[in-house]
């Protein structure tokens, strides 16, 4: 499904931070340090707006998604040592704690088996499992001449194949064609 219209997201965002798309579902996901910190997504097209984490979150930093496995990660500069995520099919309320080892970090990814993030504090880049949070370890030397700042990974198991409903002669739009979530607007 494709929109074609001018976005109805209206933003008021304090600080954003970070941002995550799924384009083959039409979702765009990011997060806010404001007065009331909150990690939120709406429809790429501005449509169904919604807070999906609200509570337990300060300064999120960094965010990602799991296309594959549809599920949504993201690293707290002040709630301290945690990665955590959020099964999509789940109510907003239920996240898990992977790992407890990050400082101060920064930007986090994932790829295959691992999720990777950046921090601050120990100037480098760390993985853990991202099923168990365990097996943490430096994938980069500590105390790096300057702090790592944005992570990502790039390639295809990252970003499974899907329809393009905006490819054939720009989904009939005269503008911008933007990938809309389905009407029933479900958390996959």
């Amino acid at each position: 499904m494709v929109k074609c219209e001018k976005s109805s997201l209206k933003m008021s965002l304090r600080r954003p931070r970070a941002i995550a798309l799924n384009p083959m579902e039409g979702w765009m996901f990011w997060t806010d340090w404001g007065s009331d910190p909150k990690i939120e997504r709406s429809g790429m097209d501005g449509s169904h707006r919604q807070t999906i984490v609200s509570y337990d979150v300060k300064w999120p930093n960094g965010l990602t998604l799991d296309l594959v496995k549809k599920k949504v990660y993201w690293v707290d500069a002040e709630v301290k040592y945690d990665i955590r995520l959020r099964l999509q099919r789940q109510q907003p309320q239920g996240y898990t704690v992977i790992a407890r080892l990050a400082r101060h970090p920064f930007s986090i990814t994932t790829f295959e088996d691992w999720v990777y993030w950046t921090d601050w504090d120990k100037a480098a880049v760390f993985k853990a499992n991202k099923f168990t949070g365990k097996d943490v370890q430096a994938v980069t030397a500590t105390e790096m001449i300057q702090n790592p700042m944005v992570i990502h990974v790039y390639h295809p198991y990252r970003q499974p194949d899907g329809e393009n409903n905006c490819q054939a002669v720009n989904g009939h739009c005269s503008h911008l064609c933007l990938p809309a979530p389905p009407d029933k607007h479900s958390l996959s």
